[in-house]
């Protein structure tokens, strides 16, 4: 009997596991054509296309997730250069990223909250958007989220085969993303606290471990520490953290829960602090490594004095939604000591399907609009101008050539003369990187024809200006 229900729950786990593979899937094959936003331009144009040399020694900006440059030449040269092809092997980290966390959460939590946060991760419309894009971010959040647990199970098992996937997924995290390293030196800084209190047992391996795969996760930046020492001193000091700010962390909340509705990120931050305290009781541990990693992160920014989005902290997502999955448990739990009637897990799954019904609404938003408008803007251009003037403005000004190559660049900062405007489009996007003058310019000497929006930040608005 008992090796019976063993054999039921391990056949329901893996049906749970593969239902949200291809769920996921199936929702990060959806308009997986849409045109690529500012920074998949610049992977595409900078590193995916450059020599295998250069993807792997190149750092001029820190723009080069260097695994994932390299994981996207091997897709292009194998289907040819089209945008689903770029963004290949983000999918399929993608749609493996919430039934991985499913299988890992189910051990030390209730398969409700397992279950929940793995849907939720599938439904995030921010989740879908790292599946879809041609950068190292969905890497990232499952590589990392990966040492995190296997350097707790390594802690307590100190079993050879858990040390080596906790190294490999700990160098891979680093290789997908340079922020990588935050997480890695949070794991230093536990294991070190962890010492301090255990030293009698002598086991500094505990820290120095973690300080072997920070070593080796750096070494394969090496060749490209110079590159970027330079960008550090002068391209990264230009918009100088101007982002950490109340907005900031608006954008992050909204993009941890996975809504455009600013309400239902608050609701969905509530019951995540319902849910870390769960958390906290079961597994500590895996809080003061996200809680460190994030720290550390915000830190850096703040004294490095270097911009920062919101998609650098996309690694704490599975976390956030753990977060809310337990939260709703445990909200649940204390109802029903007030209402004994009420059924169990009812709660939990109405309020999932609620959570998930929001999710979708801003799912679909994204669906719609995009990451950022440059090839609708070209098609626009195409249909109704096609022998215009077109002038492409601001910080994008070389990546909307991608999709229309005979538009003539202009920086952003650099002043804009009213003659050159004479007879033209602009189309421009980021206002932030707008010189002043060239903000009353536009405004003087030309009107907007059409606005394209975007699902992500606000700054990927496209703007088409008519001068004539």
């Amino acid at each position: 009997m008992k090796l019976k229900i063993t054999a039921e729950a391990d056949a329901r786990k893996w049906i749970i596991f593969s239902s949200l593979v291809i769920l996921a899937l199936g929702l990060r094959l959806i308009r997986l054509n849409m045109g690529l936003w500012l920074d998949e331009i610049v992977t595409l144009n900078n590193f995916v296309n450059a020599s295998w040399s250069k993807i792997i020694t190149t750092l001029f900006i820190p723009n080069n997730h260097i695994l994932f440059s390299v994981l996207a030449k091997i897709s292009v040269f194998i289907f040819g250069e089209k945008e689903w092809s770029l963004r290949l092997p983000s999918v399929l980290i993608g749609a493996l990223t919430p039934g991985i966390f499913f299988l890992l959460f189910r051990k030390r939590f209730k398969e409700e909250s397992a279950i929940l946060s793995s849907l939720f991760m599938v439904m995030s419309f921010w989740s879908v958007w790292f599946g879809q894009d041609a950068r190292g971010y969905a890497g990232l959040i499952l590589f990392l989220g990966l040492s995190h647990i296997f350097y707790l199970d390594w802690l307590e098992k100190n079993d050879l085969k858990v040390a080596t996937c906790y190294l490999v997924s700990a160098v891979i995290a680093c290789y997908f993303h340079l922020y990588g390293i935050f997480g890695i030196s949070s794991q230093i800084f536990y294991g070190f606290l962890f010492w301090l209190k255990n030293r009698k047992d002598k086991q500094v391996m505990i820290f120095l471990f973690p300080g072997l795969c920070l070593a080796l996760g750096l070494a394969l930046y090496s060749l490209g520490f110079y590159d970027l020492l330079l960008y550090s001193q002068k391209g990264g000091k230009e918009i100088q953290g101007r982002w950490l700010d109340i907005n900031f962390l608006k954008e992050l909340l909204k993009m941890l829960s996975g809504s455009h509705y600013l309400g239902v990120a608050m609701v969905l931050g509530a019951i995540f602090l319902v849910g870390i305290y769960s958390i906290f009781k079961r597994w500590a541990g895996l809080c003061w490594l996200y809680l460190f990693s994030g720290v550390l992160v915000v830190v850096f920014t703040f004294f490095a004095r270097v911009f920062i989005f919101n998609r650098f902290l996309s690694f704490l997502i599975p976390f956030f939604y753990l977060g809310v999955g337990e939260g709703l448990v445990i909200i649940e739990e204390k109802l029903r000591v007030i209402f004994p009637k009420l059924r169990k897990n009812a709660l939990v799954f109405v309020a999932g399907g609620m959570i998930c019904l929001f999710l979708i609404i801003s799912l679909v938003r994204y669906y719609h609009l995009g990451k950022q408008g440059f090839k609708e803007a070209s098609l626009y251009l195409e249909k109704n101008y096609p022998e215009r003037r077109v002038i492409s403005f601001g910080v994008s000004d070389l990546e909307f050539l991608y999709y229309y190559p005979s538009a003539i660049p202009h920086w952003g900062a650099v002043p804009l003369e009213p003659q050159e405007l004479i007879d033209s489009l602009v189309v421009a996007s980021h206002p932030w990187g707008w010189a002043p003058y060239n903000i009353v310019t536009i405004q003087r000497f030309c009107k907007t024809e059409k606005i394209w929006k975007s699902a992500g930040p606000e700054e990927n608005t496209v703007f088409l200006y008519k001068c004539f």
